[in-house]
């Protein structure tokens, strides 16, 4: 595969020089003047593409659900075949598969515009030539996808929405086996096995998703206008692509691995004007992993992005770790920066090789940063437990920050060079800081290191939401201490609470507010007064949407409102016959299948239960019985008898609990009897002490009341696993 795809960009280039003498015929060029840079480089050429419209609608698009892909594709033939112009695509939501660009053709959204891609793992195949996180592979189809394309750009007030339900399924990498994955793919890379052969969509359980936009080995490109929301992988990738310009754009992408922009092996790219918010790193410049990159020998090299604003990002200039091609030639300039967990970030490792060479940072205001600027060699991340192919380390010279104001930031210059190889030539020059919490400067292994004009106003707290999360999980309800009183396997370990009015956060004195002092867990609590167990299911939705896979254990405590609100318990299975394979031959026998009854306090259970264990496989489950249930009264019209009494169907608060203990055994997920465990007992006058009101609410623990749940549960949670995630470096 390797000499045509390079044959192709040669061929491109071909293309551009006939286009150009062409002149009106089939296009024009105008420049972009990259303005003063402190390395050489010439303008970059745009291509005015033929006064040629082609709609969608013309070759069969629809708006609505259908799916236009075909139109897509025809229309966009059709302006290839005329010798180049625009393909329009009109206002209104378009649902598509991927979308496959040609030579010559500009694809414009106009306003209102929406394109929306699809999630189905079907419509992003065949496989098509692409790389993943530096190792070139056949993969699923990006979603807009440009390969071997000479002139060609995406422009427009519209916007590309893909659909993210089924992709958000991948971003749980400990439920899938990409691992797996990973290691075949870093292995044929190691061992130059050949890259046609290198059929990623042969591992169904390990899906490495695709990107949203990816131009690869293409010329002349322009991206300019639009409006991207959301990804599966990395948002948009110029990969092996030369005379690029990126401007104004606007992307809202917070999931995983959504950086803003990657640029790899590719030169000669201007990036002006554009809004970014992203889940990762903002514009991050990378250049293939190891050998693989060695082979290609092609460094990601003179690159502008000026004008820009980055309102949240994991970093505004992110060099790595794919590196191994080498990265010179970058200068960043004229940025606004809301909160980054580092501003500017070289990171590599001892695998790498290649260079970091002449990047430079300028003319930027930063609300707050985590660190300002950082350097590792050490960055090895989800693939450390592969083993070393090859060592090469890493040339990092003339790195330069300079003219940049920051409100606060926790630490200020973080640069830890290698000491077989330290870096040689760090610049510092008139950068302001208005807070430091912590270090100012901390530089090892480095020389030629000039500090200049940089210092911090005060010492002061600073806050930042990069310093313990991601942008897309929210800040725990409470925060584990530090320094937890007992030591445990449940430190730092996030731990979401699912329930009803026992749990509800709003309402005071509430036992998991303790846990976090005592085990140094974070504490995300998702319950609400009120509601049955149905409603946990829809708890653990936003669960899954605020934490995905960061969350470790998840706790339910849920049922005397079902109880009280007279709900029938139902059935467990349904049964029916069914055909299946024997040894002695296809026989027929009776098949139990799960009740999913909403209506039922089981199907309720199965229901959440089966949700939970697709979703969180790693993470560990625990059911919680109620409480005993005494007596309360809310109003006149809010009276509640106690347990001695059943509900209007006949049953007991026991009966509710003795389903929660048959769901446990059922579905394999531990049960904490708090019922049986925590000894309390309402209808005891000495046990009033530990309720609200004797008179009025013997339902709710007072405050001594959680307090002896919370130790309850403390003792159980030292003798069960906090989580079953792999220590596979992905959590680090």
């Amino acid at each position: 595969m390797n000499r045509p795809v390079v044959g192709c960009v040669r061929a491109g280039v071909l293309c551009a020089v006939v286009l150009l003498l062409a002149g009106t015929i089939f296009g024009a060029f105008k420049s972009v003047d990259p303005g003063t840079t402190p390395f050489p480089m010439s303008p970059v050429p745009e291509f005015v593409f033929p006064d040629r419209a082609f709609s969608i609608v013309d070759y069969g698009a629809t708006p609505g659900e259908t799916k236009s892909t075909a139109a897509f594709a025809k229309a966009i033939a059709a302006c290839h075949a005329a010798g180049g112009g625009r393909v329009v695509v009109p206002r209104g939501t378009w649902h598509t598969g991927p979308i496959h660009l040609r030579s010559n053709v500009e694809l414009h959204l106009e306003e209102g515009a929406v394109i929306s891609f699809s999630d189905e793992l079907a419509d992003c195949l065949p496989p098509v030539p692409s790389s993943w996180e530096g190792l070139e592979c056949l993969n699923y189809s990006p979603l807009l996808y440009a390969y071997c394309c000479t002139n060609v750009a995406v422009t427009g007030r519209g916007s590309l929405e893909p659909r993210m339900k089924r992709w958000e399924r991948h971003f749980r990498e400990t439920a899938t086996d990409i691992q797996t994955s990973r290691g075949a793919l870093y292995k044929w890379g190691a061992e130059d096995y050949p890259v046609e052969k290198r059929d990623m969509t042969t591992f169904r359980n390990g899906v490495m998703r695709p990107h949203l936009i990816q131009m690869n080995r293409s010329v002349n490109v322009r991206l300019e206008g639009i409006t991207v929301k959301d990804s599966p992988f990395w948002t948009i990738h110029l990969f092996q692509s030369e005379n690029v310009v990126v401007r104004g754009l606007v992307v809202r992408a917070y999931g995983f691995n959504n950086d803003g922009l990657d640029i790899e092996m590719s030169r000669n790219v201007i990036v002006e004007d554009c809004d970014i918010s992203a889940g990762d790193d903002g514009f991050v410049m990378k250049a293939g992993r190891n050998r693989d990159a060695w082979r290609i020998g092609r460094p990601t090299e003179n690159v502008v992005v000026r004008n820009c604003r980055l309102h949240s990002a994991t970093a505004l200039l992110a060099v790595g770790s794919e590196l191994s091609g080498g990265v010179r030639n970058v200068l960043i300039e004229n940025c606004t920066v809301g909160d980054v967990a580092r501003l500017f970030y070289v990171k590599t490792n001892h695998r790498r090789g290649g260079f970091v060479e002449n990047i430079t940072v300028r003319d930027v205001t930063v609300h707050s940063a985590v660190k300002l600027m950082a350097v590792r060699t050490d960055v090895i991340y989800q693939w450390r437990v592969f083993p070393d192919y090859e060592r090469r380390l890493t040339k990092i010279a003339g790195l330069r920050l300079e003219n940049v104001t920051c409100e606060g930031v926790r630490d200020g210059l973080d640069v830890i060079g290698d000491p077989e190889r330290p870096i040689d030539g760090l610049v510092l020059k008139n950068v302001r800081i208005g807070k430091a919490m912590k270090e100012l400067t901390r530089v090892e292994n480095a020389v030629n290191v000039r500090l200049e004009g940089f210092a911090a106003a005060q010492r002061g707290t600073v806050t930042n939401v990069w310093d313990t999360v991601m942008p897309f999980m929210p800040s725990p309800t409470v925060k584990g201490a530090a320094k937890p009183k007992i030591k445990s396997q449940w430190k730092g370990k996030k731990v979401a609470f699912l329930g009803d009015s026992i749990t509800d956060p709003r309402l005071a004195g509430k036992y998991w507010n303790q846990l976090p002092a005592l085990l140094g867990i974070d504490a995300y609590v998702y319950a609400r007064s009120g509601l049955r167990m149905d409603g946990m299911l829809t708890q653990a939705e936003r669960l899954l949407l605020d934490l995905h896979w960061y969350v470790d254990a998840i706790f339910v405590l849920a049922g005397t409102n079902d109880y009280n609100g007279n709900v029938p318990r139902g059935e467990w299975y349904e049964v029916a016959d069914e055909e299946t394979p024997r040894t002695t031959g296809t026989v027929t026998l009776p098949r139990r299948r799960f009740v999913m009854d909403p209506a039922t306090f089981r199907g309720r259970l199965n229901r959440l239960l089966s949700y939970l264990k697709e979703n969180f496989p790693d993470q560990q489950i625990v059911l919680m019985t109620a409480l005993h249930r005494g007596f309360a009264q809310f109003g006149p019209k809010n009276i509640q008898p106690d347990e001695t009494f059943p509900n209007l169907l006949g049953l007991h608060i026991d009966d509710y609990n003795d389903d929660i203990r048959e769901a446990g055994r059922i579905w394999s997920v531990p049960v904490l009897d708090l019922y049986r465990d925590s000894g309390l007992f309402p209808l005891v006058k000495s046990h009033q002490r530990y309720f609200r009101d004797a008179d009025t609410d013997m339902l709710h623990p007072n405050e001594r009341g959680h307090e002896r749940l919370a130790r309850t549960m403390l003792y159980w949670m030292l003798s069960v696993p906090s989580d079953f995630k792999r220590d596979d470096g992905l959590f680090m």
